[in-house]
């Protein structure tokens, strides 16, 4: 029993010279002698440098849950949002936000709480040659599929979809071919 006492005075004694010493080492980088932090500012004063101004400009409205903003490495100028709601909306190279979503996932996800929830479309990656192939892939909760585990929550799925070969602002939702599903037991903690 002492052996067990004293492995855990050790290890809260050496967890707490690592904190300590982490704390030290942060705080040396971001400030400097002179009080003058890597970031280009004072921190003692508050005074930061006329090129740290940073500039906001909206891009988009009348979206819901915007998670992501990316192009699609196409050279077309485009910018994807994925939105948590099940849709991935575009942006045209006017900066225009188009009426009709690129793909809509909404009826194959789960139902989303409308005050608060961490589930629903959550992830999207272009293939790296999409120009040439049209292939993407999302992360999105769909209902819990058949077989899975009793009172569990959703299954999280990662599937590939197409580009519509008439039409590069939308995508063909029936090309879904999923790749990977796996049951998640609550509704919490998902990522993109």
């Amino acid at each position: 029993m002492a052996n067990k006492q004293y492995l855990w005075l050790v290890l809260t004694l050496l967890v707490l010279i690592i904190l300590i010493a982490g704390i030290y080492v942060w705080q040396n980088r971001l400030v400097g002698k002179t009080g003058e932090n890597n970031l280009g500012g004072n921190l003692s004063t508050g005074q930061g440098n006329a090129s740290d101004e940073i500039n906001l400009r909206l891009v988009a409205q009348n979206l819901t849950s915007p998670l992501a903003v990316m192009p699609a490495g196409d050279q077309s100028g485009r910018l994807f949002i994925v939105d948590q709601i099940g849709q991935i909306r575009i942006i045209d190279i006017n900066g225009n936000l188009l009426a009709q979503p690129f793909l809509d996932l909404k009826s194959k996800m789960v139902s989303l709480s409308v005050t608060y929830d961490e589930r629903g479309l959550l992830g999207l990656a272009f293939h790296p040659d999409y120009k040439t192939n049209g292939r993407f892939f999302v992360y999105y909760s769909a209902p819990l599929r058949q077989g899975a585990s009793a009172g569990w929550n959703h299954t999280s799925r990662i599937s590939e979809f197409k580009v519509s070969m008439s039409d590069p602002n939308l995508a063909e939702e029936s090309s879904e071919k999923i790749i990977l599903q796996f049951d998640k037991p609550q509704a919490n903690h998902n990522g993109g």
